[in-house]
């Protein structure tokens, strides 16, 4: 689902991401990317 073109892919903001509903029975309808993992935790 990831590759497939259907999942959104937005920049990671924790502010943004915290507020994003968890999908448990079904695939992530939006998927949250950073640079690198130094980036992320610099946003947190």
């Amino acid at each position: 689902h990831a590759l497939s073109g259907h999942a959104k892919v937005k920049p990671f903001d924790p502010k943004i991401t915290c507020k994003q509903e968890c999908l448990i029975t079904t695939f992530q309808d939006v998927y949250f990317v950073s640079e690198s993992f130094e980036d992320a935790k610099e946003k947190m």
